[in-house]
């Protein structure tokens, strides 16, 4: 593993375990009981995606300038869709009760969408800029997201028995490590495959109809 995949790794990882620290502080603050903490908006959020992307934009290798601004508001504005999704549909679990999740039109089993669905987005988005993300980068990414929850889960049944449920892996903030750390999966250097590869750089793929007669 180069340097810049071993950057990539341990920066990462401190984001998300930062993010959770963020979100679990903001809980503190604002006090821990009932649902106090799904009646706020939380600052926590929009300044993890802020810097998740400033990280994202910084090891996609994408180039040049012009489509680095793109990507950044590309991100920002798939952020700001998919987190509205979500809080509202986070709301509508906890709030209404599940079983509203199969009588409200709108968001009848929207959490169970998103779940999986936001990993895939940023699959597709980065896909879409020119990154080769691989298959298999792609399922990890998505399991390493999924798997978030029951890990939570099973955290919780360790430490704090008697919380070990779907509201405290996201109040505690157990979750969210996981969940960073599967979105940024995606946009991780890729390990070179030789000696002689280039490994300076995430290289993007030139847009089919930019390649060259002779490009594989």
């Amino acid at each position: 593993m180069n340097r810049r995949s071993v950057n990539g790794w341990l920066s990462l990882a401190g984001m998300a375990i930062g993010a959770g620290l963020l979100w679990r502080l903001e809980i503190e603050r604002h006090g821990w009981a009932g649902l106090t903490w799904i009646s706020y908006d939380h600052w926590a959020v929009p300044i993890g995606v802020a810097l998740f992307i400033l990280w994202a934009v910084h090891f996609s290798g994408i180039a040049p300038v012009a489509r680095r601004l793109k990507f950044v508001l590309v991100l920002s504005g798939s952020g700001v869709v998919l987190g509205t999704l979500a809080g509202a549909a986070l709301w509508n679990y906890f709030v209404v009760g599940p079983m509203a999740l199969f009588s409200t039109p709108l968001f009848g089993r929207l959490v169970y969408v998103l779940y999986p669905g936001i990993p895939l987005v940023l699959w597709v988005i980065g896909r879409g800029f020119g990154m080769r993300i691989s298959i298999v980068r792609g399922l990890a990414s998505l399991f390493v997201f999924l798997s978030s929850y029951p890990i939570a889960l099973l955290a919780l049944r360790l430490i704090r028995p008697g919380e070990a449920d779907a509201i405290h892996t996201i109040k505690t903030g157990y979750i969210v490590p996981l969940l960073v750390v599967g979105l940024g999966i995606l946009f991780l250097p890729p390990t070179p495959e030789g000696p002689g590869q280039d490994i300076r750089l995430n290289r993007t793929a030139p847009p089919l109809g930019q390649r060259g007669a002779g490009a594989p």
